[in-house]
């Protein structure tokens, strides 16, 4: 379905912290059956924390700025961002994702209304 003012399917990414892999999994299906292309974290269905234990601490530290800077590449290639804010919860990582997507002019959405925590 493409959004009429694009001339094709609306792009949406979304951001969120990882403990929050349902509310990603929903989201992701929500926005694919309304249209949209969806631009996602890559998940093994476990939390960061988890998938990267057997790392040095320079190495989490080092994997963190590269998928960092994919998930702002992804800002940049989508028309909106929608914040897996679950329980009013933002995470730092995802205040960053959403300072980077007001400071290029993308378009931020909440799942949830903010101020609800």
């Amino acid at each position: 379905m493409p959004d009429p003012d694009l001339g094709r399917p609306r792009i949406v990414c979304l951001c969120g912290s990882t403990r929050f892999l349902d509310a990603f999994d929903a989201a992701s299906i929500q926005q694919t059956l309304a249209g949209n292309i969806v631009l996602s974290i890559a998940t093994t269905r476990t939390a960061d924390v988890d998938l990267f234990a057997d790392r040095s601490p320079a190495e989490q530290e080092e994997l963190r700025e590269h998928l960092a800077a994919l998930h702002r590449a992804k800002i940049d290639l989508a028309d909106e961002v929608l914040v897996l804010n679950v329980g009013g919860y933002i995470g730092a990582a995802t205040r960053g994702e959403i300072a980077y997507a007001e400071r290029t002019g993308t378009p931020v959405a909440y799942l949830e209304p903010l101020g609800t925590a």
